[in-house]
């Protein structure tokens, strides 16, 4: 006959995954940058860490570009955006299926950094309130910082850091404008239709991007030749880093591949829990993985 639980043991048990849970906690909302974020995520167990994917993933799914993604996209989406301390619903969009970090990223970045010490918007878009000087100004500073001439909105921003004299500047532009076409091989009109809605907002935010980027180069990237990724701090990784692009690049990996499924339409497969077959659009793996297999998965880690 088994010996009967000691109820002072079961206390104990109850009250260490109590505190722990509540430790985590504290962390996650005490965390201010991503950097901070991200090491509260990889603090909390993984049973807890699944409960989050899959909240952030159904908050996914509600967005305008989050509908046409599969589930196991959406998955990949958001456990790439809580590993690096990243809101996955404001953070980050896609757009043919490439991942793309938003604006109020790096806004909200800025507002976290104790070494802040303001920015300073320069608002260089055509409108037709201005006089000859300055226009002939704006025009100047467009050519200094290699904006086109001809598009409706442009801006430079200067942001400050506490302890360094120089700001960390970063310019942009907004609307349709002629450039040279590669994939036609001549110049012509590209289209910037968002840009178009509000060129002089637009403008603002593109720059501050750019500038937050060089100001705080909180992932840093490896040298890759003609990427076009602008603004990205560049450096070589100490041995041991993670390279935060390609995980990106896997996740758009993901992407690419639950597009391509979901648009061959559904296909039969033994579903990787189970042994019977189920219908499965995405043609992938569950990305949720039932609550009573992650705790035996976390069960044997703690044993082994």
């Amino acid at each position: 006959m088994s010996e009967p639980t000691k109820p002072g043991n079961a206390v104990a048990k109850t009250s260490g995954a109590d505190a722990q849970e509540r430790l985590a906690t504290n962390l996650l909302a005490l965390a201010k940058t991503p950097e901070e974020r991200a090491a509260a995520f990889t603090a909390i167990d993984r049973f807890r860490q699944s409960q989050m994917v899959r909240e952030a993933a159904t908050a996914i799914a509600a967005l305008t570009w989050g509908k046409d993604v599969s589930p196991v996209a959406r998955a990949a989406i958001a456990r790439y955006a809580l590993e690096t301390g990243t809101d996955p619903v404001r953070h980050w969009e896609v757009l043919g299926n490439k991942l793309y970090d938003t604006a109020q990223l790096w806004l909200d970045v800025a507002a976290s950094q104790p070494d802040f010490n303001g920015y300073e918007p320069e608002d260089l878009s055509w409108n037709e309130g201005l006089d000859a000087a300055e226009t002939a100004r704006r025009k100047g500073e467009r050519a200094k910082h290699g904006l086109p001439q001809d598009v409706k909105g442009a801006c430079v921003v200067r942001i400050y850091r506490k302890g360094i004299e120089r700001p960390f500047i970063g310019a942009n532009h907004a609307g349709n404008y002629t450039t040279f076409l590669a994939n036609k091989g001549e110049r012509g009109l590209k289209k910037d239709p968002i840009g178009e809605q509000d060129p002089g907002k637009t403008a603002f935010t593109r720059a501050f991007r750019r500038a937050a980027k060089t100001a705080w180069p909180i992932w840093p990237y490896k040298r890759i030749p003609n990427a076009g990724d602008e603004g990205i701090a560049i450096q070589e990784l100490p041995v041991g880093t993670a390279d935060r692009l390609e995980a990106k690049e896997r996740v758009e990996g993901v992407i690419d591949q639950g597009t391509q499924a979901l648009a061959a339409g559904p296909v039969e497969r033994k579903d990787g829990w189970g042994a019977k077959p189920v219908v499965d659009p995405t043609a992938g793996p569950d990305p949720y993985p039932d609550d009573a297999a992650v705790r035996r998965e976390d069960a044997k880690l703690a044993r082994d």
